[in-house]
C-alpha cells in the first residue's frame, strides 16, 4: 500500500519545476507529498504543516525519500512562496485531466461560479478558423472543434427591484457536432462548471476555512489553496466512509491505513 501511493497524484507533481538553487536538501517532491498528507489531516498553515511531518516522520519515509528529513514550516513557507503558480496549476489540470479520462468524460470542473434563478441558452458552432492563428496555436487539436456562445439571463432573489441581467460567454471546446444534442451536452458542461461557487468555494471555506487564513508570503497563499483543492478533490473521490469532508480529515488524521487509502487513489 505504501508503494501504491506513489502511484495516484503525485506522480503528476514529480515534474514540477523547482525554483530552489541547485543544491538542495529537500526534494520538492517530498515536501509535496508532505504538504498534500497535512492539509489533508487538517493542518491549516506551514506550521502545522511541519508538525504533522514530525509526528509521522517514520511512516512518510517508506514512500517518500527524505534525503534531509522533514523541512520546518519556515521551509516550506519559503518554497511554497517560490513555486509558480501556473506551473503548480499545469499539475493539478493534467491530474483533473486523468481523473476525467477514468470517469469516462464525467465533468469534474475545478473552478468557477454558480447562478441562482439563472437561465442558459447555448448554441455551438464547427468552424473555429475565424479565431485566428495566435487564439488556435495555443489550443491544440482545436481545429475541428467547437465554439459555444452562451446567453445567460439571472435574477437576484435578494434584489427587490426584480432586475434581471443579460451576459453573454464563449467557451472553447475540443467536443465535435453542432445539432441540438451537441448544444444540450456543452451547456450541461457549463452549467455543471458554474455550479463549483456552491460546491468547491463552499467547501473551500467552510471544511479548510480558506476565508481565515493568514498567509502573506510571495505565493504562499496562492499554493496552499491549490494543496486544499487536491486534499478536497481526494477526500470527495473517497466513497469508503460516509461521513462530511471535516469528518473525513479527522478519520485521516487518526487513521494513517485511511490517509493511505486517499493519497493511492
Amino acid at each position: 500500500m505504501e508503494v501504491a501511493a506513489t502511484r495516484g497524484f503525485p506522480r503528476f507533481f514529480s515534474d514540477m519545476p523547482d525554483p530552489r538553487a541547485a543544491k538542495k536538501i529537500h526534494k520538492l517532491h517530498d515536501m509535496i507529498v508532505i504538504a498534500v498528507m497535512a492539509v489533508i489531516c487538517g493542518a491549516d498553515g506551514w506550521a502545522q504543516v511541519a508538525v504533522f511531518g514530525r509526528g509521522r516522520k517514520k511512516w512518510p519515509a517508506t514512500f517518500v525519500e527524505l534525503p534531509g528529513g522533514i523541512p520546518g514550516h519556515d521551509t516550506f513557507g519559503r518554497v511554497f512562496s517560490l513555486l509558480a503558480p501556473d506551473a503548480f496549476e499545469r499539475c493539478f489540470a493534467a491530474w483533473m485531466s486523468a481523473l476525467v479520462e477514468r470517469s469516462g468524460g464525467r465533468l469534474i470542473a475545478i473552478d468557477g461560479k454558480s447562478t441562482r434563478r439563472s437561465f442558459e441558452h447555448a448554441w455551438v458552432v464547427n468552424d473555429t478558423r475565424w479565431l485566428g492563428e495566435d487564439l488556435l496555436k495555443p489550443w491544440t487539436g482545436l481545429a475541428g472543434g467547437t465554439l459555444a456562445p452562451v446567453r445567460r439571463t439571472r435574477q437576484d432573489p435578494s434584489d427587490l427591484s426584480g432586475k434581471i441581467t443579460t451576459e453573454r460567454h464563449c467557451y472553447i471546446s475540443s467536443l465535435k457536432g453542432r445539432d441540438d444534442a451537441a448544444a444540450k451536452i456543452m451547456a450541461q458542461y457549463i452549467r455543471g462548471h458554474w455550479a463549483v461557487e456552491n460546491n468547491l468555494h463552499w467547501q473551500l471555506d467552510m471544511s479548510f476555512n480558506e476565508d481565515q487564513r493568514r498567509i502573506r508570503k510571495g505565493n504562499g497563499a496562492e499554493n496552499f489553496s491549490r494543496l486544499c483543492r487536491i486534499a478536497l478533490n481526494l477526500l470527495k473521490k473517497d466513497t469508503s466512509l460516509k461521513a462530511g469532508i471535516k469528518t473525513k480529515r479527522i478519520n485521516a488524521g487518526w487513521d494513517h491505513d485511511y490517509l493511505l487509502k486517499i493519497i493511492a487513489a
